[in-house]
């Protein structure tokens, strides 16, 4: 003998769809089994929370059709509800109230008992009470808040009337609370189903402001999911240190009003009713934020040139220089200088990091941080750039290999090797760079300014004895340990830290490219409309993780332009060496922009129309491989007549 009892009917899910009025959503329910009309005759209902009552309703049958209908007109000012068909027997009904409930009540569904399915005459034995999200909308149409973030990112928010003005960041977007939607439900979204944007043809803001491209992300302002009601985006341009007063307008402001703005007509919500109450308020922005950046953080100038580093401060008193020293009289540690600020507000101005003041000699570097001290409170309390500069003679390269590395030192103007100069090759600290904690190779470098170095294999198998860092990703306070190239001859220093700083790559391969690397290069970056453009570029295949001079194979350029002008070249001769060379000459109504070369490789057909194997969007041509590397610009420009003589 089998003791079972089966499921009786009983409500699974419910969705608000539209609504008939402020009081009167419209709702979808959906059964876990299906049941016939007669059964829901009299037993579902909504209730006020606020009376504590129950509503009677109407059950209508549920169409998708149906649901996309009511959907459009959300707040029921066409009465598609009107149309409802009648429910007979299924899973899904609408339900729609009979009468008004109560302005700001939350509303739950209750199933009466004796509810029986379709399938079988178990009936429901107790009343069912489900709690929904829904809650009608107030009495009035109103202004509740509004919030921004300030300088330091901190949540603010306001309720509309009260007299102090929030002081938000200059470049936070500011959020409108109501309680109950704009008519026009259905704005663009801004990665959020928090809000509602375009918002600013509502609002009037004076001074008057560009409203932004929408492009900035909702979750800096998440807190206000925190808060009730309905909320919409703004994403004025804001000017720093500015007193903005916002007044909620009519949809579209008329032109000859303006004089009389905003005492013109009232904002409707969705169900028409006008706003009532507050509609003013106003925030103060910020300053711009400090800045005390560097023009480059790691650069290497040649002797004898004359530029010098720039720093460019913003909203700060003053920047700090804390920095070392080598040159020819040797190490010169814990030096400091101070710069001043810019005297008005608001305003970048640079200042000379002062390399060649700091230096003793006509080679060296100088490896520190600058710190500035911001002008106004709220900001960070540290703005601080590691940064590591030297004035060289010398253009030093280092390959490292396995079992040999290779040093190659030229002269970093006219591009000749520099033969006997001596490399030492050392394992060091970021803050003791000039000192070796280890030696591992001293050499001279032969006529052609090569010196053969032991490969890593030899002295760190595993190329993790070091953090390869110089301190931009060391703790705190610490010193990460790194290996060094130095080259040295009398007076003339150069030093080239292994880091990633430094290092030299080409775009990273993606399935497209798997299996061939290419690097090319223009003869200059800047060309003019009409103006022949040559290019140098070398090919390399892999085969078993082995690059490999192409002896067979076709290849073929696409030079990729703005407003797609695309430039071909179906057919490149790839000499012994993998190199090959090409030149074409653009039009003299060629678009003005970047331009990017793309190598096209097929290793079985000769090519034709190579631009059509490469986009972005594009799918993948059998066989065919594309590799991006290289690029230029077409601009304007016209030579300065006046001419410098002795």
């Amino acid at each position: 003998m089998h003791v079972f009892e089966t499921i009786t009917p009983a409500i699974t899910d419910t969705r608000l769809i539209s609504w008939m009025s402020p009081t009167r959503p419209i709702i979808r329910v959906e059964f876990n089994q299906e049941i016939d009309r007669n059964e829901l005759l009299n037993k579902v209902f909504l209730y006020d929370e606020v009376l504590g009552r129950t509503v009677p309703t109407a059950v209508k049958l549920y169409t998708w059709q149906f649901r996309e209908k009511l959907e459009d007109d959300y707040f029921g000012t066409e009465q598609e509800y009107l149309s409802a068909g009648h429910f007979l027997r299924g899973d899904e009904v609408i339900v729609f109230p009979s009468e008004d409930l109560s302005y700001s009540s939350k509303v739950s569904l209750v199933l009466s008992p004796g509810v029986a399915g379709t399938s079988g005459s178990v009936e429901s034995k107790e009343k069912q009470l489900i709690e929904t999200s829904i809650k009608t909308y107030p009495e009035e149409f109103r202004l509740l808040g509004f919030a921004c973030q300030d300088v330091s990112r901190n949540f603010l928010y306001s309720d509309v009337g009260e007299t102090d003005i929030l002081l938000c960041s200059f470049s936070s977007p500011v959020a409108l609370t109501f309680n109950s939607p704009f008519k026009e439900r259905h704005l663009q979204m801004l990665n959020s189903s928090l809000f509602e944007t375009e918002t600013f043809e509502y609002v009037q803001i004076q001074p008057p402001v560009n409203v932004g491209d929408h492009s900035w992300n909702a979750w800096r302002l998440r807190e206000i999911e925190e808060i009730e009601g309905i909320h919409f985006l703004i994403n004025p341009n804001f000017a720093p240190n500015t007193t903005y007063q916002f007044t909620i307008a009519p949809e579209l402001p008329l032109t000859d009003l303006e004089d009389i703005y905003p005492s013109v007509l009232p904002v409707y919500d969705g169900f028409g009713r006008p706003l009532v109450g507050p509609n003013e308020f106003a925030i103060h922005t910020s300053h711009l934020y400090p800045k005390a950046s560097l023009e480059v953080r790691t650069l290497v100038t040649a002797a004898n040139s004359m530029f010098d580093p720039k720093m460019y401060l913003q909203n700060v008193d003053e920047v700090n220089a804390f920095f070392d020293t080598i040159d020819s009289q040797g190490v010169s540690k814990n030096q400091t200088f101070t710069r001043t600020g810019p005297n008005l507000n608001d305003v970048e101005e640079s200042r000379l990091l002062g390399l060649r003041e700091a230096l003793n000699s006509t080679s060296g570097v100088m490896r520190g941080s600058i710190v500035g001290k911001p002008r106004f409170a709220g900001h960070d309390d540290q703005l601080e750039h590691d940064f590591f500069a030297q004035i060289t003679p010398y253009s030093v390269f280092f390959k490292l290999g396995e079992y040999n590395s290779l040093a190659w030192v030229l002269d970093i103007q006219s591009g000749e090797p520099i033969a006997r100069v001596t490399v030492d090759f050392y394992k060091s600290t970021s803050k003791e760079f000039f000192k070796p904690q280890h030696k591992i190779f001293t050499g001279i470098t032969d006529e052609d300014g090569i010196l053969v170095v032991p490969g890593f294999e030899t002295f760190d198998s595993g190329w993790d004895q070091a953090d390869h860092s110089m301190d931009q990703e060391c703790e705190e306070g610490e010193s990460c340990t790194v290996y060094l190239v130095r080259v040295s001859n009398n007076e003339d220093l150069a030093f080239l830290p292994l880091v990633s700083d430094y290092r030299m790559s080409g775009h990273y391969r993606t399935d497209f490219d798997k299996d061939i690397d290419h690097w090319a290069t223009t003869g200059q970056k800047l060309y003019r409309r009409g103006d022949t453009v040559q290019i140098k570029g070398y090919v390399r295949l892999e085969y078993d993780e082995q690059r490999q001079i192409p002896d067979s194979g076709n290849f073929g350029l696409c030079i990729e332009g703005p407003e797609n002008r695309n430039y071909e070249i179906d057919s490149l001769s790839v000499n012994e060496f993998g190199a090959y060379y090409a030149e074409f000459k653009l039009f003299d109504s060629t678009p003005l922009g970047d331009y990017e070369l793309v190598l096209v490789y097929d290793p079985l057909q000769p090519l034709s129309g190579s631009c059509s194997h490469v986009g972005y969007w594009k799918s993948k041509t059998d066989g065919i491989q594309i590799v991006r590397e290289g690029e230029f610009e077409v601009f304007e420009f016209k030579t300065n007549l006046i001419r410098v003589s002795q």
